[in-house]
Formats: C-alpha cells, structure tokens, sequence
C-alpha cells in the first residue's frame, strides 16, 4: 500500500514499460541490421561470382 501511496508502482509500471519498449526497439534494429548484412554479403558474393566470371572469359575459358 505504501507503493501505492508514494506512486512508486506508477513510477515502477511507467520505467518496466519504457525499458520494454527499448528492448523491443533494439531487437528490431538489430533485425533490421542482420538483414542488411545479409544483403551486404549476398551482393558481394554476386559482385565475386561476376568477376570471376569475367576473368575466366579474359582467358578464353
């Protein structure tokens, strides 16, 4: 009850509320972050692939 007197379950609900919201905020960042690696790495791939290509039509091959 005293709590609930001094509004520190308000505070207390308000500061869990925020840190998940951060968390969820991070958890997408980091998704979205992941992904874009994802695509950083594919297209480098794609990018080797290519050239690798390209030199072994140099070479008559």
């Amino acid at each position: 009850m005293y709590g609930v007197d001094k509004g520190i379950d308000t505070t207390y609900a308000g500061a869990r509320s925020a840190l998940e919201n951060m968390l969820g905020q991070a958890a997408q960042n980091f998704h979205d972050l992941a992904g874009a690696l994802r695509h950083a790495a594919d297209m480098y791939d794609q990018t080797e692939a290519d050239q690798q290509q390209r030199i072994r039509r140099a070479a008559g091959h």
